[in-house]
């Protein structure tokens, strides 16, 4: 998997453990209701879906900017 993906799925965990945690300390779960899952859920999957979206580098963005610098060097 790429880096960018990698990055998403250990966010999703940091996240989830995090939300999860802060509940558990609040006194405010109980793991037999869903309500307790959806939460942490939501939240880890759009805090994953961010971190794959600012961590995406397409495969030639690298080199198209390199050949944009050299034509602009030129003109």
């Amino acid at each position: 998997m790429k880096d960018w993906g990698m990055r998403a799925i250990r966010t999703f965990f940091q996240a989830f453990a995090g939300v999860m945690l802060t509940q558990m300390a609040t006194g405010d779960y109980n793991l037999q209701e869903w309500k307790t899952w959806i939460l942490p859920l939501l939240s880890s999957a759009i805090a994953a879906g961010c971190s794959a979206l600012l961590n995406y580098v397409p495969k030639n963005a690298e080199s198209n900017y390199l050949v944009d610098q050299e034509k602009e060097g030129q003109g």
